[in-house]
């Protein structure tokens, strides 16, 4: 599919990513609706030695580690462009090879329609399921 780039609002942060094999996914956790105020998050996930920074500094929050039911259950960092505070990544702890990327900070985010909702079970109530 070829390389996939994206960056933050303010184009602090640039990023690239060598397309190998994107998963698209919806997550309707608590602690991904929380930190991207949202009422869901769209993402891929890719291997993380496959991510570069290109410009810019992604500052990083720790989740909420033993949340039950959310992707921070097990601990991971959220990364953000430390000047505007778009939210470009999620890291678990246990999934270190890799790593999650906010759809909506591709530059082409139609290339990655969602192919599963994560916790459908949580999403608010007035949200339809996004996938299937």
């Amino acid at each position: 599919m070829g390389i996939i780039t994206g960056g933050c609002f303010c184009g602090q942060v640039r990023y690239q990513v060598d397309d190998m094999a994107a998963k698209a996914t919806v997550c309707h956790c608590a602690g991904c609706r929380r930190a991207e105020a949202e009422p869901a998050v769209a993402w891929i996930t890719v291997p993380t030695a496959d991510f570069r920074l290109l410009q810019g500094e992604l500052r990083s929050v720790r989740g909420r580690a033993g949340e039950p039911e959310t992707c921070d259950c097990g601990g991971g960092t959220r990364g953000f462009c430390a000047n505007c505070g778009t939210h470009i990544t999620y890291s678990g702890d246990d999934r270190a090879q890799e790593i999650d990327i906010t759809t909506g900070s591709l530059d082409e985010p139609d290339r990655f329609p969602p192919a599963e909702d994560i916790f459908p079970h949580r999403k608010v109530a007035w949200m339809p399921r996004l996938v299937g």
